[in-house]
């Protein structure tokens, strides 16, 4: 990730209106768990050029685990508006989903982390999916889910780890646990 970092503060340097430097700022920043630093570097980004979908992506996602849920939704959904490789990267539809996680709108949520993973399973939105399982209350479907997740991620044993995988400082981390729970896990 530090070459991700190195990398954005020379574009930065060579052309201050970059915005894919501003992009690969708010990347770095994304992983590190600053999501104020994340949403700023990700407007800066939108600024200079509005028409590319993976600026919009970083800010729902920033948004998202900042706890700006609707403003999440809104940039979400401009991404998948702008997004002309939607097919290829189900990672956009993962702000659409934290957003919709985070208003409690479970169903939305769910139909979202569907159609994400109809183009490629990841191990973590296999984990959202269980989540989102446990609190529409699926039982038996939430059960094999998390089972499968859990075969994927066998270090999660605590709610420690889970916070400690997933990105920190979320508002969101506990209520993805709530739903993995419901899902019986028991860390």
């Amino acid at each position: 990730m530090i070459s991700v970092l190195e990398s954005a503060q020379k574009t930065e340097k060579l052309n201050s209106e970059n915005p894919l430097a501003y992009n690969g700022l708010a990347t770095f920043h994304l992983f590190s768990s600053y999501h104020a630093t994340v949403r700023d570097f990700a407007k800066t980004a939108i600024k200079f050029n509005p028409s590319y979908a993976p600026s919009y992506w970083r800010l729902s996602i920033a948004n998202a685990n900042y706890g700006g849920f609707w403003e999440a939704e809104k940039n979400g959904l401009k991404t998948l508006v702008l997004s002309t490789l939607i097919k290829k990267y189900q990672i956009f539809f993962i702000g659409i989903y934290l957003s919709f996680l985070g208003q409690g709108r479970y169903e939305e949520a769910l139909e979202s982390i569907n159609r994400a993973l109809q183009i490629k399973e990841y191990g973590s939105t296999l984990g959202f999916r269980a989540s989102l399982l446990g609190h529409l209350e699926k039982g038996s479907e939430a059960k094999m889910e998390l089972d499968t997740y859990l075969a994927l991620r066998p270090n999660l044993k605590t709610l420690e780890d889970y916070r400690n995988s997933f990105i920190t400082n979320s508002v969101l981390a506990d209520t993805i646990i709530k739903g993995l729970i419901k899902a019986s896990w028991k860390p």
